[in-house]
């Protein structure tokens, strides 16, 4: 991503407060960019600079609370529909029809 993509997102990140995929590209950002770096360590609090390592050296993956991706989850088309219960009956006549005969032939 560019500077100029980043930068809306560097105030949250240095807050804590920026979800957790957007955190993976201001981290993979940072790491190469001295600027977006630098501006990072300004917005970040005297107290919370203290406590963290440099934010360039946070490449550890944040736990995911939302993600880019969700997956789709697609109807089953009619005609699989139809086709799953034509051999679910056709399977059930057979195992009758199976039963059935063998007590016939026994009688």
């Amino acid at each position: 991503m560019q500077c100029d993509q980043i930068r809306p997102y560097l105030e949250p990140y240095a807050e804590g407060t920026l979800p957790g995929y957007k955190v993976a590209w201001v981290v993979q950002h940072l790491a190469g960019c001295e600027a977006c770096n630098a501006a990072a360590e300004a917005r970040r609090s005297p107290a919370r600079s203290a406590q963290q390592v440099p934010v360039a050296a946070t490449v550890e993956q944040p736990a995911r609370t939302e993600t880019a991706f969700e997956p789709v989850q697609r109807p089953v088309p009619l005609w699989l529909q139809w086709a799953t219960a034509v051999l679910v009956m056709a399977a059930a006549g057979g195992a009758v029809w199976l039963i059935l005969g063998q007590k016939w032939i026994m009688t």
